[in-house]
């Protein structure tokens, strides 16, 4: 074996490297992934009346858009009755569905305090702190929660 076989075998295996470095950035480039983020702030009407708000954003961190259907938020972590968990969750906000978000780009659920949370926290432990997670829901199925669950209540 001459010095040009080994820089030929050098050179085809270096390529065949890279070439299968850029074909797994590629696939892991068009799959989805999307960050849930939550904000609370309070609005006050002209009467002085506080209602309390709970915001979940849905961010597109790759190049492939996605199609959101609905938001929701649920408890954290699931109640066991039983042998099963059991979710309490708001509402879906629908103001959603069809929403398509690119790169970089958000969708966002506004959810009211205590409104929207009668199944999560009912209206006889109103004064509980309950912890939640923001969820989203994409057209294809795919649900996506927010990493860290945050207070309600």
């Amino acid at each position: 074996m001459g010095v040009t076989d080994i820089i030929i075998a050098t050179a085809a295996f270096w390529g065949a490297i890279l070439s299968t470095i850029v074909f797994v950035s590629q696939i892991l480039e068009h799959r989805t992934k999307i960050r849930v983020e939550y904000q609370n702030y309070l609005d006050e009407d002209e009467t002085g009346f506080v209602r309390e708000f709970y915001l979940i954003r849905a961010i597109n961190e790759r190049n492939k858009p996605v199609t959101m259907s609905h938001a929701y938020i649920e408890q954290y972590p699931p109640i066991k009755v039983g042998i099963l968990p059991t979710v309490a969750r708001t509402t879906w906000d629908t103001s959603i569905d069809g929403k398509q978000i690119f790169k970089e780009q958000r969708v966002q659920a506004e959810f009211e305090y205590p409104k929207d949370f009668k199944l999560i926290i009912p209206p006889e432990n109103r004064g509980e702190k309950k912890q939640v997670i923001g969820v989203f829901v994409d057209q294809a199925g795919n649900i996506y929660k927010s990493d860290k669950p945050f207070m309600v209540g």
